[in-house]
């Protein structure tokens, strides 16, 4: 069966002064892991924008780099974390651990306020704010197969109702929101208040159903219902039970594959 790795992750409760505090990651092409603290050791790995990871303990080393014109100071963090695997999909169980530059580490609060600056010229935040109860609340890829990096949000209304937001960024610094709504999708779905696990799924994998009148192995999926994407998608789920599914854009429309 086609193994799905997605960089959403959990994190270990350790005895260190700041193990209760979650930090997010704000680069915006990824954190790198390395084996050694240092620019020059071996890159083993990379948490994706958004991701929250428990910090677990900073080293003496200290470390510093321009970004867009700025002077970003930090040190080199040792965080340990293992990979939420979910019933439905084969993931493998494996720690990933190693050390990340501080700077583009940022405690949730930090982390928020960033997303709001971002995104008040794009949604009204007046009606909308983002949903901080689930642990992963943001994902950045190309979802929409432009080549250009895109957002997506988990948030909610007014009403409590949480809603998913697609940030189609365009050439010219222009940009689209799209809410998941009946009008753009093949699938009905009124109400996304039971998404629990929140996560991306890369370029490249293959996406099935999994259940159509029983459940079915990969291996049992007709081929013309397999699909392979060149460009990034979704995988929602609700948490401690069965039901969620792959949401991917094609032909103008957000599709549905369903995963028990």
């Amino acid at each position: 069966m086609k193994t799905i790795f997605f960089f959403i992750l959990s994190f270990f409760a350790l005895n260190f002064c700041f193990a209760s505090q979650d930090y997010f990651v704000s680069a915006p092409n990824g954190l790198l892991i390395r084996k050694f603290p240092s620019d020059s050791a071996r890159v083993i790995g990379k948490f994706e924008f958004g991701t929250r990871i428990k910090k677990i303990k900073n080293t003496d080393k200290s470390y510093s780099i321009m970004e867009t014109g700025k002077t970003i100071n930090g040190v080199w963090t040792w965080v340990e974390v293992t990979p939420v695997s979910n019933a439905s999909i084969s993931l493998p169980s494996r720690i990933i651990k190693g050390y990340v530059f501080s700077g583009f580490l940022k405690k949730e609060s930090d982390f928020v306020s960033l997303l709001t600056e971002q995104m008040k010229n794009e949604i009204d935040i007046e009606k909308y704010k983002i949903n901080v109860q689930n642990s992963v609340f943001c994902l950045q890829g190309d979802f929409f197969g432009d080549g250009i990096s895109d957002r997506v949000l988990l948030l909610e209304d007014l009403e409590k109702n949480k809603r998913i937001a697609f940030l189609n960024h365009k050439e010219n610094n222009t940009s689209e929101v799209i809410f998941l709504e009946n009008k753009n999708t093949s699938f009905d779905m009124k109400s996304y208040n039971w998404v629990g696990e929140f996560l991306k799924v890369e370029s490249q994998e293959t996406l099935w159903s999994n259940y159509e009148d029983g459940f079915r192995a990969f291996e049992e999926v007709p081929k013309k219902e397999r699909v392979k994407l060149e460009y990034d998608a979704i995988y929602v789920h609700a948490l401690e039970s069965c039901g969620g599914g792959f949401i991917f854009w094609k032909d103008g429309k957000f599709h549905w594959l369903q995963q028990e």
